[in-house]
């Protein structure tokens, strides 16, 4: 792939990202990944795509990533943070339900659900991509 088609395919995927087209913009995303897998800028875009999808597993993988090949990409802190608390507030709704939990554990499970409600509620907006500077 060439500099001029990575760069194509990063608007339409930007493009795609802002038009809410979440599943067009990682599969535009992925294709840019793979032929520049040492570049921050699209493993953090990428990221913020799974990040908008509910996707909080990759979002997480994708945006180390990002912060493994540039560890001064300081965006990409903001959306990993939103990123772990999703993953909290899958295992928390999980440990809940379950029978085995004890009640001094419900009892804390619930108050820090209550604090990342409050911290980041109603919904987590991550970082847009295109507003900014590209590493």
């Amino acid at each position: 792939m060439t500099d001029a088609e990575m760069q194509m395919l990063m608007f339409r995927a930007d493009s795609a990202i802002n038009g809410g087209q979440i599943s067009a913009a990682e599969q535009l995303y992925s294709k840019v990944v793979a032929a520049y897998p040492n570049d921050a800028s699209v493993w953090f875009r990428i990221g913020t795509a799974y990040l908008r999808a509910d996707q909080a597993e990759l979002a997480v993988v994708a945006l180390r990533e990002a912060l493994r090949i540039d560890p001064t990409m300081e965006k990409a802190w903001p959306n990993l943070a939103i990123a772990h608390l999703s993953q909290f507030r899958f295992a928390a709704n999980k440990a809940l339900a379950s029978k085995q939990l004890s009640e001094s554990n419900r009892v804390t499970l619930k108050s820090l659900q209550a604090d990342v409600a409050h911290a980041i509620a109603p919904a987590p907006e991550p970082t847009k991509p295109e507003s900014l500077a590209t590493h």
